[in-house]
């Protein structure tokens, strides 16, 4: 019940209406092409409310419990569920639970570019920290949703 709980806490936080931004399309399309060229799609179609930052650090279990609030604002729809997958690619049996969960929203053409953004951002992060194998992983996921 845990995930149908993570669920329907994205879909009421998705529907609440905010004047916040997390991240506008300007953001978004900077950030997939500093990362992936030009070439990559960026545009963003369908917007929600987002939390942001949703990786495994900041949800709770097993009483689910988010935390880490500082970012929430409207952003791609999709952010929290590909920032989720993304901060999963080292672990296939968490990747295949939260595509479970949440691929009708990962396999939309925002969803995608949504993996897109969080990718991007991962990265930044991760080569900064010099985090090799968890770059290697996420670049690998990018290609996948470049390249079709």
């Amino acid at each position: 019940h845990w995930w149908a709980d993570l669920r329907r806490t994205l879909a009421t936080l998705a529907a609440t209406p905010t004047l916040r931004t997390h991240a506008d399309q300007q953001r978004v399309s900077r950030r997939i092409h500093d990362t992936f060229g030009d070439h990559a799609e960026s545009h963003v179609e369908q917007w929600e409310t987002v939390h942001g930052d949703l990786h495994w650090n900041n949800l709770l279990h097993p009483q689910l419990g988010v935390l880490d609030w500082e970012g929430w604002g409207r952003g791609p729809a999709g952010t929290d569920a590909a920032t989720l997958l993304c901060s999963s690619v080292l672990n296939p049996t968490t990747r295949r639970a939260v595509r479970s969960a949440f691929g009708d929203v990962l396999d939309t053409p925002t969803g995608r570019v949504a993996q897109l953004y969080a990718t991007a951002r991962l990265l930044h992060r991760v080569e900064m920290d010099h985090r090799h194998e968890f770059a290697a992983a996420l670049r690998e996921h990018a290609s996948t949703l470049l390249n079709g």
